[in-house]
């Protein structure tokens, strides 16, 4: 029979596949057969909440991460308490709770001097200053992280932090910023064969392309990451491949595709409680002319 940590490696090897429900699965044997094992119980219970937050599964996924940052409290796991901690987090911050995220993001980074924790806090503390609009307060904190994860080696977060820069340059109309790092943040995934980080760099790469007029390009990127996010049932994404293809739609003057992309994003925003995003889709769908 695999033992904990044999069931947590696997679990991170098909999530890096994209096969959430199979590394679920994973988590959650890794979890029940850990009773001797605190640390690796705590570490399967945090991974848990994680696929759980990407199924927008929020009230059992906070449950997980609360759940993983007690196991690592009662035994000193200061790296595992921050990372239950990112993950309860994470969760607030997708629901547009962004005071409580913040705040656990702050915990975070006093807890440990973990270069890879620290990049990770600090890379959702960007992330946070650029959804409220201060993009200098966001790349400051994107730049800090991304020098944390260089020299911690961790090659995935350094992808997340390009990934992030780049998202954040969009945001403020710095197209020319943004494109040549998210291509780089591409090849880097690329090579880690990381297909869930790919999908996710590839929807920023898309919008980068729809703006400098390659709409074939753009719609390729979104399409597949479309598929990508369907097949691992990751709902929060494919609201973004939806509303993003609504906008290539809207780019080749096709106003009936882009109302029904933005009509499904907002059925699924409101099914899983993306209020912010649930706004925007309406704001989108107000401004086309009447169906």
């Amino acid at each position: 029979m695999p033992t904990p940590r044999e069931l947590i490696e696997q679990g991170v090897r098909y999530e890096t596949g994209g096969i959430l429900d199979r590394a679920l699965i994973s988590y959650r044997e890794a979890a029940v057969t850990a009773d001797g094992d605190p640390r690796s119980r705590s570490e399967a219970l945090r991974r848990e909440a994680d696929v759980l937050r990407s199924h927008c599964q929020w009230g059992d996924a906070i449950a997980r991460a609360r759940e993983s940052a007690a196991q690592a409290r009662a035994h000193g796991f200061d790296t595992l308490l921050a990372e239950a901690l990112n993950a309860e987090a994470a969760v607030h911050q997708s629901l547009s709770d962004f005071e409580r995220a913040q705040g656990l993001y702050d915990e975070m980074l006093g807890i440990t001097d973990d270069l890879r924790i620290r990049g990770i806090a600090l890379q959702n503390l960007g992330s946070i200053a650029a959804i409220r609009g201060d993009f200098h307060a966001a790349e400051e904190r994107f730049v800090e992280s991304f020098q944390c994860f260089q020299a911690g080696g961790y090659s995935r977060g350094v992808v997340f932090a390009l990934n992030n820069y780049g998202r954040a340059a969009l945001d403020r109309g710095a197209d020319a910023v943004a494109h040549p790092i998210l291509d780089r943040a591409e090849a880097l995934a690329r090579e880690l064969m990381d297909l869930d980080l790919l999908a996710i760099v590839r929807l920023n790469l898309a919008e980068s392309f729809m703006r400098r007029g390659d709409i074939d390009r753009a719609q390729d990127l979104a399409s597949a990451a479309l598929g990508h996010f369907g097949n691992t049932n990751n709902h929060w994404r494919r609201l973004e491949c939806l509303r993003l293809m609504g906008d290539i739609a809207l780019v080749q003057n096709q106003p009936d595709s882009a109302r029904c992309f933005f009509e499904a994003a907002l059925r699924l925003a409101d099914d899983v409680g993306a209020v912010l995003e649930a706004d925007t889709l309406k704001q989108r769908i107000g401004l086309l002319q009447p169906a």
